[in-house]
Formats: C-alpha cells, structure tokens, sequence
C-alpha cells in the first residue's frame, strides 16, 4: 500500500521505514528550518506592534501556515499579522502541529518554535487596545481625513469646472443660433427688398410701354386726320 509524503513530495510505500530514511530526515530538517525562519518572522510583530494605515490595509499579504494547510491573510486587522499571531495560538493550530511532530518523530520540545501561549496573545491584544494606540496612529487617521478632505474639495472643484464650462458651452451656442437667425432674418430682408424693387422696376417699364404705345396711336390719328 503506498502513501503520499508532503515533505518529499513522492509516494512511498507504507511497509518500507520511510519516516526514518536518509532522504526523509533530510527533507524534513529543511522544512522545519523553513517553518521555524517563518513563525518567527510572524512572532517578531508580537512584541514590535506595528499600526497599519488605510493603504498598508488594503495590501492584503498571505501566511502559508504549513501544518495546518491555509492561508491567513496578514493585514487583516488593527496591526500587522493579527490574524496570523491568532491562528498560531489556535488550539487547532497546536493539534496539527503536535501530530505532524508526532508522526516525523521530532522531539515535542520543538513544539514551542512553532506556537504561541494564549496568554501571550491575550497580553498582546491588551497592548493594542484603542485606548493605547499611539499618537502616531490618530496622525495618520487626522491625515488620511485630511486627504479624503482634499480629494472630496478637488472632486467638487472639478464639478463647478464642469458645470462652468458647460454653461459656457451653451451660452455660445446660444449665441450662435442667434447670430445665424439674425443672419437668415437679414437674407430674407434683403431678398424681399429685392424683389420688391423688381416688381417696381417691371411696373415702370410696363407704364412706360403703355405711354409710348398710346403716344404711337395719336400720331398716327394725327396724320391720318391731316391727310
């Protein structure tokens, strides 16, 4: 019957001494060098609190806890690795780092590179109280104020230079439509006054046509008359 070992990464078979092999103690020394390194870089915010800001917030880095086999997000909280340092408090974290020591065969002293005590977790969420937040923390909440202060004044700003510039826009177009209806007004105008004077032109010469036929007419009257 064979099995899979995570350590290293093959399958082995289960009637075979595999946990005591060469290869096995080997890999494992690696990988408890590895967990150590890491617990103890997540153990480090335990006693250096650091407060985060809205932007160290939003940056939302992942603990691989190895012996439990989950991610635990670490700027989930009021300060750095909140989240991480209660996980590794966690009777749930304790059992399943007491049975993968159990079953590799390492020593249950080394438990303690790998956990922290309740209490010390219970102290640490007293140091980070509200009450005790550090005067640095409120600057930056009176700074992050003063941002969206300024972000919400600049919003505005550019609201007005938007409604300004429309009013303009229409203010122009206002005009132009004037300007081209005065334009048409002053075309129909002058083609009315033109015609106009047309039509008294032809009136004229027609007159004038009239006359000169009748003029025409007595002449010859005249010297039919005469003769």
């Amino acid at each position: 019957m064979f099995s899979f070992c995570r350590i290293c990464k093959r399958n082995y078979n289960t009637k075979d001494n595999h946990f005591h092999s060469k290869l096995h103690q080997d890999n494992l020394n690696n990988r408890l060098k590895t967990e150590t390194k890491r617990v103890s870089d997540a153990i480090y915010y335990l006693h250096n609190i650091k407060y985060l800001n809205s932007q160290e917030e939003n940056f939302k880095n992942k603990f691989f806890c190895y012996f439990c086999e989950e991610y635990i997000l670490q700027n989930d909280g009021p300060v750095a690795n909140f989240q991480v340092l209660k996980h590794l408090a966690s009777q749930k974290h304790k059992k399943k780092v007491s049975i993968f020591l159990k079953k590799n065969f390492v020593k249950k002293k080394r438990q303690s590179q790998f956990i922290i005590s309740y209490s010390s977790f219970q102290k640490f969420v007293r140091k980070i109280n509200l009450k005790n937040f550090p005067k640095n923390q409120n600057q930056n909440q009176n700074q992050n104020q003063n941002q969206n202060q300024n972000q919400k004044e600049n919003e505005n700003q550019n609201q007005n230079q938007n409604q300004n510039q429309n009013q303009n826009q229409n203010q122009n177009q206002n005009q132009n439509q004037n300007q081209n209806q005065n334009q048409n007004q002053n075309q129909n105008q002058n083609q009315n006054q033109n015609e106009n004077q047309n039509k008294n032109q032809n009136q004229n010469q027609n007159q004038i046509q009239i006359q000169n036929q009748i003029q025409n007419e007595n002449q010859k009257s005249k010297s039919i008359s005469g003769n």
